[in-house]
């Protein structure tokens, strides 16, 4: 899923790829659909990576995939 902000395209999370050993864009649905609500829990409801790992019962470093590029826009 890709959103447009302020003129730029931003790829909504990453997925690590060890072959390629580099980050690459989600691209399976239900992984987006979850990197969406997660994104949504952090960036409008103010909710910590702990707290969202917590209640989505994934781990931190999965919810900083997830919420990557949003972070580097910060």
């Amino acid at each position: 899923m890709v959103a447009k902000y302020h003129k730029k395209e931003i790829i909504m999370g990453t997925n690590w790829n060890s072959k390629e050993k580099k980050y690459k864009p989600i691209v399976n649905e239900d992984t987006i659909a979850r990197a969406k609500v997660a994104r949504d829990m952090f960036k409008n409801e103010g909710k910590s990576i702990a707290e969202i790992a917590d209640i989505m019962q994934l781990s931190v470093s999965r919810i900083q995939e997830y919420l990557r590029n949003l972070k580097d826009e910060q």
